[in-house]
């Protein structure tokens, strides 16, 4: 009995603690769904932090477990969105909340009332160098403007970096008292600097190197031995090195403390890159049918920087193959490329075979602007579409500039472009024939959205040839358009004037406008929709723009880290009977511009 007085009441709260498990369950599992909403928010910007950093709003599909669980939510939230004002340049700040319970979803509403945006009031710089031009207005932090937390850090970033530019590498801040107003609705910011010592640069220890000379990796460095310390010159140089091609690293630092008359040691550490690359590419497009291209390049052939670049390209169109020798420091910063080029192109406007050799002297300006000039000539024999054939021996001094401040540079999603290159041109054989050809292209990326997933890209181009007339010239160095690099849509060449049989005849100015519409699906998938107009025409000035034949059509792109691997289909919105197709296909590499 007395077992069964044990046994009894154990098994009776067991079953008691069985029966009871569903509903505790269940109240553990009950929630306080709600909805939440935000008024009065002083910007998008602090909208959309608010939206995101608030659990109020950011854990709005996790809701508490009870009515005071939501309460404490919203309550623990104040001092975050305060904070989120406060570093947008309001302190006034008045916030009202009303956390209704009694309906279900409940509602949770926020109102807030930023009062003034606070401007920056005196910004005082103590410590800093006499020769180091420094002010609140350099440093973005001028009287009037908004004094947010970001541009007050961004401040303190362009004063260090400065101090840096002008020989104090250690500089520092050593405090900064920023005391709100609320008086005068302003900021005022002490800022005291500890510059360090006056620094210069001193002697250069390279280390890393193998096979490239280090009378190369000197030549490249953008500073001299006694020079003021310059921060900039260190990216400076550290750019120009990786963008020779030869290192895959390089990383350049000062000593921690500079000798006592103030020279601080430098030190360059890179590592090399192995200096040959082969590359082969093959493409489609229904008008110029399968091709191949093909190129190895050694980046280092004389261990001085000489880049030898040979290319070959084969399609229904065009066969070639072409040479280059590039020396760096052929003539200080100038730079030589001598060139040779073997080709025959079978168009339905020539037929042309031709041998090019020449000489170019260019030089970087700056980091985005490229110029130089030089010499070429080509021998060529042209059998026009008339059955005309002759040979030239043209020599032409050409002149270029060519600025690039796009990026990145396979796939560009904001800056810009800009080529001009003039040339006039003299036959040394038959008639001796004389003629200036200009190009200039141009192309502007706009991004649509921050996160540059949608892109607008616009391009132009103009040609005109001048100094004789059309018949004179030869063929195959006359304008033409149409084709995939060209207006799509239309066959090579054929954007244009054509004789009796259709085929072009070129013309002695090319006008092309085109505007893509890129879109990023994914990590590796995008899309286009692009329009593009332009002819050739045959006279040196274009004379009717309204008579420009134009294209439209959509693509798909795959990236990859050689670029986009691009597929187009182009339409013609000025058809010509019997003479343009329905359509074109373009299989290629890279964006179309």
């Amino acid at each position: 009995m007395q077992l069964v007085k044990i046994i009894v009441p154990f098994l009776g709260t067991v079953l008691v603690c069985i029966l009871m498990q569903p509903h505790q369950a269940a109240a553990q599992n009950r929630a306080v769904p709600y909805t939440a909403t935000l008024e009065g928010a002083p910007s998008d910007e602090a909208q959309q932090a608010i939206l995101l950093q608030a659990d109020t709003f950011a854990r709005e599909d996790r809701p508490p477990r009870t009515r005071a669980l939501l309460r404490k939510r919203v309550a623990d939230d104040l001092p975050t969105i305060r904070s989120i004002l406060q570093s947008l340049g309001y302190y006034k700040i008045q916030i009202s909340t009303d956390v209704d319970t009694n309906i279900s979803p409940a509602r949770v509403s926020l109102n807030i009332t930023p009062g003034p945006l606070f401007r920056m009031g005196t910004v005082t710089l103590e410590g800093v160098p006499d020769n180091v031009p420094l002010s609140p207005q350099i440093i973005g932090l001028a009287p009037g403007t908004p004094a947010t937390a970001a541009a007050i850090r961004k401040g303190e970033d362009i004063l260090l970096d400065m101090l840096g530019n002008h020989g104090h590498p250690f500089a520092r801040s050593t405090s900064r008292d920023v005391v709100v107003d609320h008086a005068l609705n302003q900021v005022n910011i002490l800022w005291k600097i500890d510059p360090g010592p006056a620094c210069t640069f001193g002697p250069v220890t390279i280390t890393g190197l193998d096979q490239v000379n280090p009378e190369f990796v000197h030549r490249t460095i953008a500073w001299q031995e006694g020079e003021t310390f310059n921060a900039t010159a260190q990216d400076t140089t550290r750019m120009k090195l990786l963008k020779s091609g030869l290192f895959g690293t390089v990383r350049i630092e000062h000593a921690d403390t500079p000798q006592a008359s103030g020279s601080l040691p430098m030190s360059i550490v890179v590592q090399e890159r192995v200096p040959r690359t082969v590359k082969a590419g093959l493409e489609y497009a229904t008008d110029t049918g399968p091709g191949a291209t093909f190129s190895w390049e050694h980046r280092n052939l004389f261990h001085d920087g000489e880049l030898l670049r040979t290319r070959g390209q084969i399609n229904d169109i065009t066969q070639g193959a072409d040479v280059r020798l590039m020396f760096p420091a052929f003539f200080g910063p100038w730079q030589m490329t001598t060139e040779g080029a073997l080709a025959r192109e079978y168009t339905d406007a020539y037929t042309s075979k031709s041998i090019t050799t020449g000489m170019m002297l260019e030089r970087r300006q700056t980091p985005w602007l490229r110029t130089g000039g030089g010499v070429r000539y080509r021998l060529n024999t042209v059998d026009d579409s008339e059955g005309d054939k002759k040979t030239y021996g043209l020599i032409s001094v050409p002149v270029f500039a060519d600025a690039v401040k796009a990026a990145p540079m396979l796939d560009p999603t904001s800056g810009w472009t800009l080529k001009g290159e003039t040339a006039p041109y003299l036959d040394l054989l038959g008639e001796n024939i004389f003629f200036v050809k200009s190009r200039v292209q141009g192309s502007v990326y706009l991004p649509l959205l921050p996160s540059r997933k949608l892109t607008l890209a616009l391009r132009g181009a103009l040609g005109v040839l001048g100094g004789t007339g059309l018949q004179d010239i030869p063929a195959n160095e006359r304008f033409y358009a149409g084709g995939g690099g060209s207006v799509r849509g239309y066959a090579y060449q054929k954007a244009g004037d054509l004789d009796d049989d259709n085929d072009p005849t070129g013309g002695l100015s090319k006008l092309e406008c085109a505007a893509e519409l890129r879109a990023t699906f994914t990590k590796t998938l995008g899309g286009v929709v692009f329009l593009d107009g332009g002819r050739a025409f045959p006279d040196a000035v274009p004379d009717d723009l309204t008579d420009l034949f134009w294209g439209a059509g959509a693509g798909l792109r795959y990236f990859t880290p050689i670029g986009p691997l691009r597929l187009d289909a182009a339409f013609p919105l000025n058809k010509r009977n019997s003479i343009d197709d329905a359509f074109q296909i373009y299989i290629s590499i890279g964006q179309a511009f």
